[in-house]
C-alpha cells in the first residue's frame, strides 16, 4: 500500500492540506513519487475545487529567495502538480522561544492529521521496509495545526508558490 493510499480519503475531503517534511528534497525521486500521488489525490476531491496545499520544509542556514532549493521546487515539482492545483512551499526555522523541534513528518488537513514516522519519501520502496503511520489524537492534531497550519510554532523564512503544469486525464 502506498503512502497516498493511506491518506487518499482524507485528502479528497479536505479544503486545506499541509505536508510537513523538514528534509524534503524536491530533486530526489524518492520524494517526488509520493508527492505526485498526494497531489493526484487532491484533485480527486469531493469538494467543488482542489484544496489549498502547502509544503513545509526546514530552511537551511544559507537559504535565500531564488536559491537552488527554490529553483528545484519550480523545476521538479510543477510537472507533478495537476494544473488546477497550486502548492505554496514554505521554508521555516525553529523559533528560539518557545522552542519546538522541527523533526516529525505530517500530513495535516482541516479534517485531521496523520504522522509518518520516517518521512514523506518512499526511499525507493526498499523491499521489506515498513512505515508506521499514526492518526493524530484531537489534542495532538490541534497542537500541530497551530504550529504548521497556522505557522505559530516556527519562523517563516521564505515561501514561493508552485503552479502545477501536469495535465490530468478527463474522465
Amino acid at each position: 500500500m502506498s503512502m497516498a493510499d493511506v491518506v487518499r480519503f482524507l485528502l479528497q475531503l479536505s479544503y486545506e492540506v499541509v505536508l510537513v517534511d523538514p528534509n524534503f528534497n524536491p530533486a530526489a525521486i524518492r520524494f517526488q513519487r509520493p508527492f505526485e500521488q498526494f497531489m493526484a489525490c487532491c484533485v480527486q476531491t469531493r469538494n467543488s475545487s482542489p484544496p489549498r496545499v502547502s509544503l513545509i520544509v526546514e530552511a537551511q542556514f544559507d537559504a535565500s529567495a531564488g536559491d537552488d532549493f527554490e529553483l528545484d521546487c519550480a523545476r521538479c515539482l510543477a510537472p507533478l502538480i495537476p494544473g488546477s492545483v497550486k502548492c505554496e512551499v514554505i521554508r521555516v526555522r525553529e523559533t528560539l522561544s518557545p522552542a519546538e523541534k522541527l523533526h516529525n513528518r505530517y500530513i495535516l488537513t482541516d479534517r485531521g492529521g496523520i504522522q509518518f514516522s520516517i518521512g514523506l519519501d518512499d526511499s525507493g520502496n526498499a523491499e521489506g521496509q515498513t512505515e508506521d503511520v499514526i492518526l493524530l489524537s484531537q489534542d495532538s492534531f490541534n497542537a500541530r495545526w497551530r504550529q504548521y497550519g497556522q505557522l505559530k510554532g516556527f519562523d517563516r523564512v521564505f515561501s514561493s508558490t508552485i503552479v502545477g503544469t501536469k495535465a490530468m486525464p478527463t474522465s
